[in-house]
């Protein structure tokens, strides 16, 4: 093709073709060589030329080629939020699909559970398919649910199959497993499906708490002005360190000076957060840190309780949280079965920590509720959640509303320090 012919070519074809496919003629070559021309975008496509007709016809901008008709309708979309709609209707499980269709119904006796524990550390839930596999057991990935918690030799695998008399054929052909001969293998009740918890009651959460180590500082001061004035303040509670009253004693003169101490400072206070209690004019001349009360290593500590809560029952989570300055240490873990979180109050509350044989472990159940409202309700009554929100937590209830999901907020208010009857 001469660049003679190429003039006789429409300009809407032109457009759509690139500079590579429009041959040149050769002694072009070099300026086509040494100069860059932009490339054309293909126009998008006309979107009532795809539904049939456009009427500004070939003086539409938009494409018009029928191959790329609905072009239109490939753009990108949005993330689809999947939604669990079951709920338990007189104790069935009712799974409710779009403008509240029923997709399925099923009872719990329609289903048996059961808990592996004790499994190796590199297992999986496909370790677990095949376990059973090796037994005649055939189950799917999505029956397993495989948790192992960090720092943890082993796993546990919860295994729920839609068949009443799974539970009692697997505990028996497993015992007899060569392959993992110290499984622990029990039946336990069938866990509930995903998204029938909304409006139910859960209590399969434990808060723990323990005492941090502390220790005896001793204040010196060169005068006994600065000294009883401390004195008064911590007294009065008018001087805290890091947010905390301490316990002093009486200023006493030693060697010049008046010393004063501190007691049941936490261990992890600074002597630079003692300093900056006191203003300048006040501030003891010197600081003596005495050793604590015991060695703490915070991972190592926490592990430790977190293996004691597994030996009654597996754990879902484990958090740790709270202040590093704190006196205690909070920590809460969530079971996978709610009567594993009562046996583990009512055999570790009060017991001897493993670390320290002079401080005890503190386990409270905690009971927690969800409750699913759209995004516009809670915002025209969120005004009113936050003015309770403060005689609530005097009370122990805590209210949190987790993140926006699709149109809706979940409020969870979580009620500790109660007496389970």
């Amino acid at each position: 093709m001469s660049l003679k012919s190429e003039e006789k070519i429409p300009k809407r074809l032109v457009n759509t073709l690139s500079v590579d496919a429009v041959p040149v003629a050769r002694h072009a070559d070099s300026f086509m060589t040494n100069h860059r021309f932009p490339v054309r975008r293909e126009p998008e496509t006309c979107r009532f030329f795809a539904r049939g007709y456009c009427y500004r016809g070939n003086g539409c901008k938009f494409n018009h080629e029928q191959p790329h008709a609905q072009e239109w309708l490939a753009k990108p979309q949005r993330e689809r939020i999947v939604e669990h709609w079951t709920r338990e209707i007189g104790g069935a499980w009712t799974d409710f699909g779009d403008g509240a269709t029923v997709k399925n119904v099923s009872l719990p006796s329609d289903y048996s559970a059961i808990r592996i524990r004790k499994l190796p550390g590199n297992a999986s839930s496909e370790f677990v398919r095949r376990l059973l596999a090796d037994v005649g057991i055939t189950v799917l990935m999505s029956d397993i649910n495989f948790i192992k918690p960090e720092n943890m030799s082993s796993g546990t695998a919860i295994v729920k199959v839609k068949d009443p008399a799974f539970a009692k054929s697997a505990c028996a052909k497993l015992s007899t497993c060569i392959q993992a001969p110290d499984l622990d293998i029990t039946m336990i009740p069938v866990p509930m499906p995903p998204g029938s918890s909304f409006g139910l009651i859960d209590s399969k959460n434990v808060r723990c708490s323990w005492h941090r180590p502390t220790r005896t500082v001793c204040l010196y001061f060169s005068d006994q002005v600065p000294a009883v004035n401390s004195f008064n303040k911590f007294r009065g509670r008018g001087l805290k360190i890091c947010g905390l009253s301490v316990k002093p004693q009486a200023p006493s003169l030693e060697d010049g000076q008046w010393k004063m101490d501190l007691e049941g400072i936490v261990a992890t206070i600074t002597r630079e957060d003692i300093s900056n209690a006191f203003s300048s004019s006040g501030a003891p001349c010197q600081i003596e840190m005495r050793e604590p009360s015991y060695e703490m290593d915070m991972d190592i500590d926490s592990t430790m309780i977190k293996s004691l809560l597994y030996e009654v029952g597996a754990l879902e989570r484990w958090d740790v949280f709270g202040s590093p300055k704190a006196r205690r240490i909070k920590a809460q873990a969530r079971f996978v079965q709610e009567a594993d979180a009562f046996d583990a109050v009512s055999q570790l509350n009060d017991t001897e920590l493993p670390f320290n044989s002079a401080g005890k472990l503190f386990l409270q159940p905690l009971l927690s509720v969800k409750f699913k409202v759209s995004t516009r309700v809670y915002e025209a009554v969120n005004y009113i959640i936050e003015f309770y929100r403060t005689p609530w937590e005097r009370q122990f209830i805590h209210l949190s509303a987790l993140p926006e999901h699709g149109y809706h907020r979940v409020l969870k208010p979580d009620i500790g320090a109660i007496k389970i009857v």
